[in-house]
């Protein structure tokens, strides 16, 4: 059987509009000299990693429309997405890498890690019972 070591671990946390606390980090985003803090769930389900149009404001991305638009499907039905070129940080991870990032134009309710970012860069483990995600670096 394989043994996996997990040299970061990171508590369940609390997430803004959610109840109780989910599998969740806090995330830097980056555009040219310009930075976004957010909190993000884990999702498992979700191909892209997308936060709120407020934090594409803060990136300096006036229109977030004038991303790359692909159209998804989500628990309020079908919604665009506009994808960028950035960079994102895990902060409890330390690592820095560039990745397409998608927002939502205008608010929405919660920000996610998909799994063509996050899940792509991290091997990831979830221990439920004790709320608490693995991380482990993809070489």
């Amino acid at each position: 059987m394989p043994i996996v070591n997990y040299p970061v671990s990171i508590a369940y946390r609390a997430v803004p509009n959610m109840q109780g606390v989910q599998p969740a980090a806090e995330v830097t985003l980056y555009s040219g000299g310009m930075t976004a803090i957010a909190v993000a769930v884990f999702d498992s389900g979700s191909v892209y990693t997308v936060f709120s149009g407020r934090y594409a404001e803060l990136l300096g991305i006036e229109d977030v429309t004038t991303g790359n638009r692909v159209g998804i499907s989500t628990l309020a039905g079908l919604r665009d997405i506009y994808l960028f070129d950035l960079e994102i940080q895990l902060r409890e991870a330390g690592r820095r890498f560039g990745a397409q990032i998608g927002f939502f134009a205008g608010h929405t309710a919660r920000n996610i890690l998909g799994r063509s970012v996050i899940f792509a860069a991290f091997e990831i483990g979830f221990h439920e019972r004790v709320q608490r995600i693995h991380l482990r670096p993809e070489a």
